[in-house]
């Protein structure tokens, strides 16, 4: 039986280098996922008019040991808007199985844009709590 773990992600605050709207802001927003996977575990709430957002979000994932070896979890910044959402940049933070479960991890991870530019940070959290069973990635 694998051991399972409620994995707890709090996207805390971030910045964003430059405006990304009309109105000399963002609107930004952050999406989670294990490098390599097709879908998005979590996404955070929008903050509006801002470039120092304070999300304060928690999700919930579910994860198993074997699933947290040398683990790289991609962070994603985005800017919504009205019809297209614009990218921002994105990081990466890696996580592994010692980690998951047995303490809580605060990091901030740069966002580097496409250009390979720094376009802003993410403050996240991360804290494993082991549980008996459920959807495991």
């Amino acid at each position: 039986m694998s051991i399972k773990y409620d994995l707890s992600v709090t996207f805390i605050s971030g910045t964003v280098k430059r405006p990304h709207d009309r109105n000399g802001f963002a609107d930004p927003y952050v999406k989670l996922k294990p490098k390599g996977a097709a879908s998005w575990l979590c996404t955070s709430k929008i903050q509006k008019k801002t470039l120092t957002p304070k999300w304060n979000d928690t999700h919930k994932i579910k994860v198993t040991r074997e699933a947290t070896k040398d683990l790289e979890l991609v962070l994603e910044l985005w800017d919504a808007d009205l019809v297209i959402d614009d990218y921002i940049g994105a990081g990466i933070l890696k996580i592994d199985s010692d980690t998951v479960g047995i303490v809580e991890i605060e990091e901030e991870v740069e966002m580097k844009g496409k250009k390979g530019d720094l376009e802003g940070t993410i403050k996240i959290r991360l804290a494993g709590h082991t549980v008996a069973d459920g959807r495991s990635i």
